[in-house]
């Protein structure tokens, strides 16, 4: 057992530490522990009460109670770290994924959907746009995402990593977070979904639709700012398009006081800048 004494910074820091009940059991990540004495002090570096310490290249999950007792003659905090034995729904699991995480790498992996391509998906005409012209429409996209990827296999890095999802006993790793994202291409621009530990479906990772110009689309006009987009090919851009369709869509009409637009030409080319705003 390690015996360790906390200074008032280390008190601080598990006063501070939320309470309250968890619905999942994530452990720490512990690379450098070799030693019972490492193991012990990063368990107690995590605060009071059970947890959870994982070392995938040495294949070890070890379980711990901290706890802390007052010294009055010193004036000081004593905390000490008690090994205990792993759950075997917990220890089966880590072991699967300390499996995959060796054979592929990680248990992050990144997946693209080419849309306009994709094989029986009735979708090849969508515009990354319709996602936002109605409300809830991200949502709708990202349900139908989930179906079909689930007809369809992926690569199979990113196969494991789902089939380890789907089999997830509770525990998460803290360093090491099962993820898949899919980079999903449209006719006019891309956006990135994922899906992990704790999600039944593909979400959109904020922020990341893009227009075919690799201008950033707000999830709605609350979101519109003053924001500077960039058209290199002027009124012709399927971007520019898309935005007046928006924005058609948002406030009824593409009034023109939305944007104010300037255009560059040069070598048989035209630039157009807009400048959009609520």
């Amino acid at each position: 057992m390690l015996k360790a004494i906390s200074g008032a910074a280390l008190l601080g820091l598990f006063c501070a530490m939320p309470v309250g009940a968890v619905t999942l059991v994530t452990a720490t990540n512990c690379a450098n522990c070799t030693t019972e004495m490492q193991w012990q002090q990063m368990a107690i570096g995590q605060g009071t009460g059970q947890r959870y310490l994982y070392n995938f290249p040495n294949r070890q999950l070890r379980k711990f109670e901290v706890v802390r007792t007052y010294e009055p003659e010193l004036h000081r905090y004593t905390y000490f770290a008690s090994p205990l034995s792993v759950e075997p729904a917990y220890s089966q699991y880590f072991f699967h994924a300390a499996d995959v995480w060796s054979g592929t790498g990680g248990l992050a992996k990144a997946v693209v959907l080419n849309l306009p391509q994709a094989i029986n998906s009735g979708r090849s005409g969508d515009s990354v746009f319709d996602m936002f012209r109605t409300s809830g429409g991200a949502t709708q996209f990202g349900d139908w995402l989930g179906g079909y990827m689930g007809q369809y296999p992926l690569n199979p890095d990113a196969q494991q990593v789902r089939d380890l999802i789907a089999q997830n006993s509770g525990l998460t790793f803290a360093s090491d977070p099962t993820r898949i994202t899919v980079t999903v291409t449209f006719k006019d621009g891309r956006a990135q979904f994922k899906i992990s530990d704790d999600e039944q479906r593909y979400t959109l990772v904020p922020d990341s639709a893009k227009d075919s110009d690799g201008n950033t689309i707000p999830a709605s006009r609350d979101g519109l700012h003053h924001m500077t987009v960039d058209f290199p090919g002027g009124e012709s851009s399927p971007s520019y398009r898309g935005w007046r369709d928006l924005f058609t869509a948002w406030w009824g009409t593409a009034v023109t006081s939305h944007w104010v637009c300037g255009t560059a030409s040069g070598g048989g080319s035209s630039s157009q800048t807009c400048v959009l705003s609520p």
